[in-house]
């Protein structure tokens, strides 16, 4: 059954993240899929089902891939603006169309059984600028990771938009500017 589970959910993202959430019918996630509906409403009995559990399924690839590429990165600071590479490294992807979080939640609404998992994730980003601001030494560091998650959100909405991976950059200098800003504050 794990087997399927995957194969569902792969053309989910491949369908969802192309046409959004609301365009795609189940019986295209079968086709897609290659498991037969029975099966696939055995595994999501409801098109919201399947859309919290690909939620869930993106979230964990995304903080796995940021912490793998983070660990590259010697000291905390480094890491801070190495979140920004990443994203610029993402963004410049041929398929990139955005953050499969906020188009659903664009989508859905926040009444939605999705928006639980999107909120999640969001915190879940929040958190981890947070933590690694409180790690620099950085005295305020809970609105230092509100402000450089408003610039992660940022960069992505205007990648979307303009398709130019640059807003990436953009954001990792005005971090590196609020670092810098912060740290002096504790000297």
């Amino acid at each position: 059954m794990e087997v399927s589970r995957r194969q569902i959910l792969a053309a989910a993202h491949e369908l969802f993240y192309a046409h959004g959430v609301r365009a795609v019918t189940m019986q295209q996630i079968r086709d897609v899929s290659r498991v037969p509906l029975n099966r696939l409403y055995k595994t999501f009995p409801s098109k919201d089902d399947l859309v919290v559990a690909y939620l869930d399924d993106r979230d964990r690839l995304v903080r796995d891939a940021l912490g793998a590429a983070l660990a590259v990165y010697d000291s905390p600071r480094e890491k801070v603006l190495g979140v920004f590479s990443w994203m610029y490294e993402v963004f410049r992807q041929p398929d990139f169309r955005g953050c499969v979080f906020t188009n659903t939640y664009g989508e859905l609404g926040a009444d939605s059984p999705a928006a639980r998992i999107v909120v999640r994730h969001k915190g879940a980003i929040r958190e981890l600028l947070t933590g690694l601001v409180r790690e620099v030494g950085v005295a305020d560091a809970d609105a230092l990771g509100v402000q450089l998650q408003g610039l992660w959100d940022g960069a992505i909405i205007l990648a979307t938009m303009t398709r130019e991976p640059d807003h990436a950059l953009h954001s990792r200098a005005t971090a590196q500017t609020l670092l810098a800003a912060a740290e002096g504050d504790r000297h």
